[in-house]
């Protein structure tokens, strides 16, 4: 399947399971798709082939992810020329890497049979129930581990990390039952300590933008997104930074709708005079603002 239709149909089922969605493809964006369930929020880039998913792309999924709060998450369909498996998430640089099919059935509540870890496939169970199920089975760690077919180490590590092949899990639901399967699965993403390297290479309108931010208060990133600052405080101003009408006009439209369902403000900085709902000011009136909450006020009117 192309990436287009790809994208397409991930907005599609994501819009059928309840989330409110945006197109994200025209703004040079870091993620394709963003959505909102309740209190879901999920950014999700999409590929014809995982392979072409790079380690610094990733790095700016995952930190505009952790800006917004949202759950970075990769949709694929192949892995160099083998299909990738439904009923399976894979991991690639630490995010979330699944089929179409798959991301329906998690968001619909039906976890993954198998995870994905460095090629080899394996199922997590629950960890106090294996246990305590195979002392009740009258098992030790050592005939347990010869019923299995392995070490008494395995049969340990089985029950420190709950991790298990999909060979030995179908075993242990043959011995102990269906109780030994996991937690249903959530979609979640752990923050990590994320090196920021987008103000190695930003235009001087940014640059300006960015320091104006940081004055009033602000905590400021750069983003690869449809929207290029982010500047927190109490709430967020999301703000595209251009003199490129072109690239502006593909980035406002989608910024709107990012801003209603994520919540906080959106503004535009630019050197040009711009027509639109959406507020427009120049560098030098950006400048005169001294705090957050006059941002705030001038942006509520």
């Amino acid at each position: 399947m192309y990436k287009s239709s790809l994208v397409d149909a991930v907005l599609a089922n994501l819009s059928n399971s309840g989330f409110e969605v945006v197109d994200c493809r025209g703004s040079r964006s870091s993620f394709d798709v963003l959505a909102k369930r309740k209190d879901m929020l999920l950014l999700v880039k999409v590929l014809s082939n995982v392979e072409g998913l790079s380690r610094p792309s990733v790095s700016e999924l995952k930190r505009v992810s952790e800006l917004l709060e949202a759950v970075p998450i990769v949709v694929s369909e192949r892995m160099k020329s083998s299909l990738l498996n439904d009923g399976v998430v894979y991991d690639r640089y630490g995010v979330f890497v699944s089929t179409l099919n798959t991301l329906k059935e998690i968001i619909g509540n039906i976890p993954p049979r198998a995870y994905s870890t460095r090629g080899n496939y394996c199922v997590r169970v629950d960890r106090e129930n294996l246990s305590d199920l195979r002392k009740m089975m009258g098992y030790t760690q050592d005939s347990f581990a010869r019923e299995l077919g392995v070490s008494k180490q395995s049969v340990y590590r089985y029950e420190r990390s709950g991790r298990v092949s999909l060979e030995i899990f179908d075993k242990l639901v043959d011995m102990l039952g269906d109780d030994i399967r996991g937690a249903d699965f959530k979609l979640t993403y752990e923050k990590s300590k994320l090196r920021d390297d987008s103000q190695g290479k930003i235009t001087s309108l940014k640059r300006i933008v960015f320091n104006e931010f940081e004055n009033m208060g602000f905590n400021t990133q750069l983003t690869n997104a449809p929207f290029d600052i982010v500047a927190r405080s109490d709430q967020r101003v999301f703000s595209v930074v251009s003199n490129d009408w072109r690239r502006i006009k593909d980035k406002l439209s989608v910024l709107d709708e990012i801003s209603d369902i994520v919540g906080g403000y959106s503004v535009c900085i630019s050197e040009r005079r711009l027509k639109g709902e959406m507020s427009v000011l120049s560098p030098g009136e950006l400048a005169e603002i001294d705090s957050a909450e006059e941002l705030f006020k001038l942006l509520s009117n």
